[in-house]
């Protein structure tokens, strides 16, 4: 392994394990709904998915990981999203982590299309 596959590979999805670390810790102290760390999880996932396939198309060679991430993002985590956008759409009230949610799983069908562009057009 070169140092720009341990960068993809290793570093950004710990890089993103904390991150979703620290907000179950604090999804635990605010005492909401443990539904919404799994949601999370999978938000997380997407995102770092979308994050990966930017890396390993510009800094390495396009392989088997590569087409595998690009065809879950494209075709199975707009579903997840969707079920998680729908279900949040009615918690718009002061749950700071159900608007989060909501607004995540919402700004996917943004982001996904221009990053899926920007790579098709590169």
């Amino acid at each position: 392994m070169n140092s720009k596959e341990i960068i993809i590979y290793l570093i950004i999805p710990l890089i993103g394990i904390i991150f979703y670390i620290l907000l179950a810790k604090k999804i635990k102290q605010e005492k909401s709904k443990s539904f919404l760390l799994i949601e999370f999880l999978m938000i997380f996932a997407n995102y770092g998915g979308l994050i990966q396939i930017v890396f390993i198309f510009f800094l390495l060679q396009w392989s088997a990981v590569f087409y595998l991430f690009y065809f879950y993002l494209a075709l199975i985590a707009p579903i997840i999203m969707g079920f998680i956008a729908y279900r949040r759409r009615n918690y718009k009230t002061p749950p700071i982590f159900d608007q989060w949610a909501y607004m995540c799983a919402g700004l996917y069908f943004v982001f996904a299309p221009i990053i899926f562009a920007v790579l098709y057009f590169a």
